[in-house]
């Protein structure tokens, strides 16, 4: 996905991005302790730290 690689380059590595494109995407990165950030074309946009 474009989008992803976008993301990864404006931050910094010592963040996990990870983007949702629905509810059970969200949920599990929710459960693997994922915050959520905003979003962007209707997805969702996570972040954990390293």
């Amino acid at each position: 996905m474009a989008l992803s690689g976008e993301i990864s380059r404006k931050f910094p590595l010592f963040l996990i991005c990870r983007i949702a494109g629905n509810i059970d995407q969200a949920k599990q990165l929710i459960e693997s302790c994922f915050d959520y950030v905003t979003d962007i074309d209707e997805h969702k946009l996570f972040r954990k730290r390293k």
